[in-house]
């Protein structure tokens, strides 16, 4: 929620992240179920068969998911944007600078209270 206004994402590279996530989770599930054996034991320590270590292979797909993730956006970051969010900057003229002020003065009470005063174009 906090990236989304930023994304600039074009529905090709949307669509190579996404693919790319679901490998990862795959090969990391996929990994995990080669790596750990069938036999496990209980809480009474008694060896049973037929369950794989869960907590292993979902921490493994998680863990493939997360690196999917970051792989394909490391490797899309040159791709073109998306062309309805670029701007046109033809007839843009630059706005004044941001400025921060300290800001100190008396409320309605007659309180002293002080603060950050903002100005210029966003």
């Amino acid at each position: 929620m906090l990236f989304a206004p930023r994304l600039d994402w074009s529905p090709r590279r949307a669509k190579y992240v996404f693919a790319s996530t679901l490998v990862g989770a795959f090969l990391g599930c996929m990994i995990a179920g080669l790596a750990t054996n069938s036999k496990s034991t209980d809480a009474n320590g008694n060896v049973t068969n037929g369950h794989y270590n869960d907590d292993v292979i979902t921490d493994a797909m998680a863990a493939g998911l997360w690196v999917g993730f970051g792989l394909s956006i490391a490797m899309t970051h040159d791709s073109e944007p998306d062309t309805r969010y670029i701007k046109p900057v033809a007839n843009a003229r630059p706005g004044s600078p941001m400025m921060l002020a300290p800001w100190i003065g008396k409320d309605s009470t007659e309180h002293s209270t002080f603060g950050l005063a903002t100005g210029g174009s966003w």
